[in-house]
């Protein structure tokens, strides 16, 4: 699936994922990941403020990708939520998108679907992963592995 996915995808895009589907611009801020720190198995939260920061009112789908450790032929990015808001001009809106077990999880090279452990990054915005500029990034640790069910 390289280069046909944008889960294996290495060069930019010429146009990110849901790119131009609105009259307006948007801005990301203010992200927390809770926990920062957590036992595999366990779900963890990711949580932003979007702003429509153009002229006139529309919608805005946040969208949460996940780079998880590097194991047997890991993606690059898992879409692992997202959320659409309808915002005013100037109006924001806070989105809460939680990552489940199995979102967290990768298949490991006997065919497993399992939860590893190490450090995972989220991102969080719009048009990804082209738009960086209105894209929030953190980071959080998956101590343990945990099997996950077929």
């Amino acid at each position: 699936m390289r280069g046909r996915t944008y889960r294996y995808l290495v060069e930019k895009p010429l146009y990110g994922f849901g790119f131009g589907l609105s009259y307006t611009s948007f801005a990301s801020g203010n992200l927390k990941i809770t926990p920062v720190n957590v036992k595999a198995g366990d779900p963890v939260t990711v949580e932003a403020d979007v702003k429509n920061t153009g002229a006139v009112a529309g919608d805005e789908v946040a969208e949460l990708y996940l780079t998880q450790p590097k194991v047997f032929e890991t993606p690059l990015r898992v879409l692992a939520g997202f959320k659409r808001v309808h915002l005013g001009a100037g109006e924001s809106a806070h989105v809460s998108l939680t990552i489940d077990p199995r979102s967290l999880g990768q298949v490991d090279a006997k065919g497993n679907h399992m939860i590893v452990p190490g450090e995972y990054t989220v991102s969080l915005g719009g048009a990804q992963p082209q738009d960086a500029a209105s894209v929030q990034t953190g980071k959080f640790n998956v101590t343990g592995r945990a099997e996950l069910p077929r």
